[in-house]
């Protein structure tokens, strides 16, 4: 079966999983099991796809909320980034991904305190959202444990 695979080891899963991916997707391995995963971006961290240039601000409404998360362009280096009330910028280029994580359990604290993307660069959304709460342990994540976790995350961007 070509959707069904048994791996000796993660290393080779990882590396199968990342260059050949088929939908759906069960495997496993001896280490780490059966890994039922219907959708790849799943296990991406949020992503921003870029298609018109420009900058992405990392903005907080209000300076004693503001949140650090960290950003890798282009699968280079991850940088942390701060937000600001006047929005820290990460320059981009038509084309360029840009991925972000955090170990946050919130970015609001009401609908109108919060942290956000904003900018005048144009992206498609995909991944998963939780990489903001979890950091790198995100790919199990389903639970959200405070109110307001995501508030206002889009509010302020027309170019999503």
């Amino acid at each position: 079966m070509k959707h069904f695979k048994y791996f000796d080891n993660e290393t080779a899963y990882n590396s199968e999983k990342n260059n050949n991916y088929i939908e759906p997707w069960v495997s496993w391995t001896e280490d780490k099991g059966v890994d039922w995963n219907r959708d790849k971006s799943y296990h991406e961290p949020l992503t921003f796809n870029i298609t018109s240039g420009g900058s992405i601000l990392w903005k907080s409404s209000n300076a004693t909320v503001a949140k650090t998360i960290s950003y890798s362009l282009n699968d280079g280096e991850w940088t942390e980034i701060t937000a600001t009330t006047s929005g820290s910028p990460i320059n981009v280029q038509a084309g360029d991904t840009l991925k972000f994580k955090g170990e946050n359990s919130s970015y609001a604290t009401s609908n109108s305190v919060y942290n956000s993307f904003k900018g005048d660069a144009h992206f498609d959304v995909s991944g998963n959202i939780m990489s903001l709460i979890g950091g790198d342990n995100f790919s199990n994540l389903s639970t959200l444990t405070t109110n307001y976790a995501f508030c206002g995350l889009f509010y302020e961007n027309t170019s999503v």
